[in-house]
């Protein structure tokens, strides 16, 4: 069992790294060695292999020798990542490639509760948004600016037509362009398969229903552009 000063130490390296973004580069040669025996130290205690590998490169990355510690408090930060990767597998339902990208950027309680906090907002939508806040550098300022960006985007699409509104705004997360822009472009691809559907003899209702779905407005509007 891991000694509670080692247990502190672990947790002040995690939190730490974990408000600093994340950093790129190449370790000094010198420091190969120190990274490889911190990875090895934590995988064997349950954490995945490349939230191993991931954690210990930017340890090694953005503090001293002195400051990182021994080989105890790596088994300590070993022992405490395996219970937050067990943590967001159980209780979020995050795969492994999240949980890695998630653990270096937040805490499983941190993301246990940022769910809670926009499940609360809109249940509907609560997963879209941490799915792709985790992709983010900060994933919890990243997430409610999402949340606002979609519920800015349905009420504008609100005034066109409810019925496809949140369909339409789902589309936020995916395009470098939300707002004004977002809805431009997606009330333009809407409105390209309402036409198309309708003149090919599809009743409104039925056109209207169909072009709320992003499944079919992808693959209609190849085939109404193709030669």
């Amino acid at each position: 069992m891991a000694s509670p000063n080692n247990t502190r130490s672990a947790n002040a390296l995690l939190d730490r790294l974990r408000q600093t973004p994340l950093r790129r580069g190449s370790i000094p040669k010198g420091r190969m060695r120190l990274k490889h025996e911190m990875s090895s130290a934590v995988e064997v205690e349950g954490v995945p292999a490349a939230l191993a590998q991931r954690i210990a490169f930017q340890l090694v990355f953005k503090f001293t020798d002195a400051e990182l510690g021994d080989r105890d408090v790596w088994t300590a930060l070993g022992r405490q990542l395996q219970q937050e990767t067990s943590r967001l597998r159980t209780h979020v339902g995050l795969v492994d490639r999240q949980i890695v990208t998630a653990l270096l950027k937040a805490s499983a309680s941190q993301v246990e509760e940022f769910l809670e906090e926009l499940r609360t907002a809109d249940r509907a939508i609560a997963r879209t948004i941490l799915n792709a806040a985790l992709e983010a550098a900060e994933p919890l300022v990243a997430g409610r600016r999402y949340l606002a960006a979609y519920r800015d985007v349905t009420r504008q699409l609100e005034t066109i037509d409810p019925t496809v509104a949140r369909t339409l705004a789902n589309a936020t997360f995916t395009t470098g362009a939300p707002g004004k822009k977002a809805v431009e472009a997606f009330v333009g691809q809407y409105n390209a398969v309402m036409v198309g559907l309708v003149s090919s003899g599809v009743e409104t209702h039925v056109a209207r229903m169909l072009a709320g779905l992003s499944g079919f407005r992808g693959p209609f509007g190849q085939r109404r552009h193709s030669p």
